[in-house]
């Protein structure tokens, strides 16, 4: 995950709390956080993805596809269309991590097997 595409994941993230209603500052908390998490670390496109409900997921989606090219859109884009799908076959429900095995479908820490 390049910094231009963390860039427009933050970007994004913020441009759709914006649109909340703020008056118990619940908008303005979720922006600050944004902010706060920053765009040095490539695991942060986990927290802009996953703090989002599936309508935002997509409102996430659109937004990014219609970002002008460059400053990492396709990079941005490709992981959304393959690298969150992928993610998500490694995903444990049991025990919240992206490692299981994707042969054997099972998971190291809790050993649930996952289909």
């Amino acid at each position: 995950m390049t910094k231009e595409a963390l860039e427009l994941a933050q970007k994004v993230s913020i441009q759709i709390w914006s649109t909340y209603d703020d008056t118990y500052k619940y908008a303005s908390g979720k922006i600050a956080l944004c902010e706060a998490e920053g765009t040095d670390d490539p695991e942060s496109i986990w927290f802009y993805w996953n703090q989002f409900d599936p309508n935002n997921q997509d409102k996430f989606f659109e937004l990014v596809n219609q970002a002008p090219p460059g400053d990492g859109k396709d990079v941005l884009l490709d992981w959304l269309l393959n690298g969150v799908e992928e993610a998500f076959k490694k995903y444990c429900h049991l025990c919240g991590e992206y490692n299981v095995d994707i042969e054997t479908h099972r998971c190291p820490d809790c050993g649930e097997v996952v289909r």
